[in-house]
């Protein structure tokens, strides 16, 4: 079971003053560094950013609370007071996307008379939350991913078609729609995961119907394979790729080593009286690797990790943590030959987040971390 972790609100933070900044206001002071997401992750957790006293940290952002960063030494997450808080008034994070010195944070913003989603951006360098200008076609629809490609931020909605946002010009920008998975029938669960793999933006449609609801009880649902769908950014095209070898619910679609995965996330369903349309339920899904030359999907044998609460799956030699659906790389590597399993001893503390956290990796000063725990 997640719990909150070490959170708490640090007395004397100051109050966030930039809020209002525009994102066009901080788009000049921006450093736009054009890695592929996956690589950025791993040059982040690993070693110093462009050279200086920054390095990459694994970051747990949570409205109306301290950001926390992850100690990889006492692995334990602590309060990062060094970064500002999001404005007072959002209220839920969504996800988040890493571009240079930019943190785009997707939050459910406190609206004049709804709750309207919002893109936030952080300026890492000058510490100051900005806000982009509101989508006019769907800022009332959820957004389940970010990803970005070259000088586009790509925002997959729920329900509706994707847009993306030009970091350049600062303009909206709608995409091809697809009707095989921007359509929804009633009481329908769909979740979508994204990545961008060899240029291409893909997406892992997740959906399962609740059947016959009765409030108050819990309901009986279907579910289908999850379906892969790959978008052509030069074409503005749609094509339905495989589906999953099994259902998946909740779970991350990455790159490791030039491959595409997809882990973490549950198998099925449930649904309860404060969740009609469904929630991600049941075993664990299983970890699968996508073939784009046999187009195919293939289940991966977890030969070196047992069956475990901590969220760890073996990848291509590696210990991952699929952490509130994001990838976290342990550093653990499985050497060639190894027969015995993995010991995960010491790992529990990275699950004691809250669950519905935000998870990314940003550059912050080393010092901050050495010092404002102590």
């Amino acid at each position: 079971m997640r719990q909150e972790g070490d959170c708490k609100a640090i007395k004397g933070f100051p109050r966030l003053k930039h809020a209002s900044t525009t994102h066009n206001e901080i788009q000049g002071c921006m450093n736009v560094v054009r890695f592929p997401f996956q690589k950025l992750q791993t040059f982040f957790l690993f070693y110093s950013f462009m050279g200086d006293s920054k390095e990459g940290v694994l970051v747990a952002i949570l409205p109306r609370n301290d950001i926390c960063y992850f100690d990889v030494q006492s692995k334990t997450w602590k309060a990062l007071s060094s970064v500002k808080k999001l404005p007072e008034t959002a209220v839920h994070c969504h996800c988040a996307e890493l571009i240079g010195n930019c943190l785009y944070v997707v939050v459910l913003d406190l609206g004049e008379e709804f709750f309207v989603s919002e893109l936030f951006c952080y300026d890492i360098v000058n510490n100051v939350w900005s806000t982009l200008p509101p989508n006019p076609g769907s800022s009332y629809d959820l957004i389940d991913s970010l990803c970005h490609i070259e000088d586009h931020l790509y925002v997959i909605y729920k329900s509706s078609a994707p847009y993306r946002f030009n970091l350049t010009t600062n303009q909206w920008q709608p995409i091809a729609s697809s009707k095989a998975f921007f359509k929804m029938g009633q009481k329908t669960f769909d979740n979508k995961a994204a990545a961008v793999y060899k240029s291409y933006l893909y997406i892992l449609n997740g959906q399962g119907q609740i059947i016959n609801s009765t409030r108050g009880i819990i309901y009986r649902s279907q579910e289908s394979l999850s379906v892969l769908f790959r978008f052509d950014p030069k074409k503005n095209r749609w094509e339905k790729k495989a589906s999953t070898k099994t259902p998946h619910f909740g779970s991350s679609l990455f790159v490791v080593d030039n491959n595409l995965f997809v882990a973490g996330g549950r198998c099925s369903l449930q649904s309860s009286f404060f969740d009609p349309d469904g929630y991600p339920a049941g075993d664990p899904a299983a970890i699968e690797v996508y073939n784009d030359q046999e187009n195919a999907w293939s289940v991966l044998k977890q030969t070196h990790i047992s069956p475990n609460n901590l969220g760890a799956v073996e990848i291509d030699g590696r210990v991952y943590f699929i952490i509130n659906s994001f990838p976290v790389d342990s550093g653990i590597r499985i050497p060639p030959g190894e027969v015995y399993p993995v010991v995960l001893d010491g790992w529990e503390g990275l699950e004691m987040v809250d669950r519905n956290a935000v998870l990314c990796y940003v550059p912050v000063k080393t010092e901050n971390l050495t010092t404002e725990n102590e």
